[in-house]
């Protein structure tokens, strides 16, 4: 039988659950999800262990608030964009724009996304999660460009323009191979997303 968790209502209440996250996001980008353990997290937010446990069941109930803060910071970017896509933008400032937002949001986040990344891959829960996210902005995509009368739009061309852009942004944030010259590579990646929708 799962304890009762706090949910806070009082503005002192809810800032402490806040630092709670804060201190999760800080440790679990700077050591890892699982070389962190609740007592560092107490530590970190300067509160007991104790007050930890009275507002989550356990260090994963923190993740996922933690997961919840990675989401509206490189995700709903992503999702404005989208939301606020126009008629007169070209096929080829668009990919570009994608690719610049895509990169300096993994650049900013770049531990806590290393760190989720390997988290999913052990933790089917959490895994799930970010395929759901993929799903949301593949299908978010599909349904925008289509109202804004792009032709040749589908689920299977979006998802692997979306693959496309995350495997450069990947080689460029995390990789760093020294024999890709990153300009050209940024050419062909761009090109090839632009010839899947003329």
């Amino acid at each position: 039988m799962q304890k009762e968790i706090r949910q806070p209502v009082q503005q002192r209440s809810i800032e402490t659950k806040r630092k709670i996250i804060t201190a999760g996001y800080f440790l679990f980008a700077k050591n890892g999800f699982f070389k962190t353990n609740t007592a560092q997290i107490a530590k970190q937010a300067q509160v007991s262990t104790g007050i930890v446990y009275g507002y989550f069941q356990d260090k994963k109930d923190i993740l996922k608030e933690v997961i919840n803060e990675y989401i509206t910071q490189v995700y709903d970017p992503i999702f404005n964009l989208i939301d606020n896509l126009g008629k007169k933008e070209s096929s080829l400032k668009l990919i570009n724009d994608i690719l610049d937002l895509a990169e300096n949001l993994h650049k900013d986040s770049c531990d806590i996304h290393r760190e989720l990344n390997a988290v999913s891959q052990a933790d089917e829960e959490i895994g799930k999660t970010f395929v759901d996210l993929q799903d949301q902005v593949t299908l978010r995509f599909v349904k925008k460009l289509e109202e804004l009368g792009y032709k040749k739009i589908t689920n299977e061309n979006i998802h692997l323009a979306m693959n496309l852009i995350e495997s450069y942004v990947h080689e460029v944030v995390y990789d760093n191979h020294s024999y890709i010259n990153y300009k050209k590579l940024r050419e062909i990646v761009v090109n090839l997303i632009y010839s899947m929708f003329k």
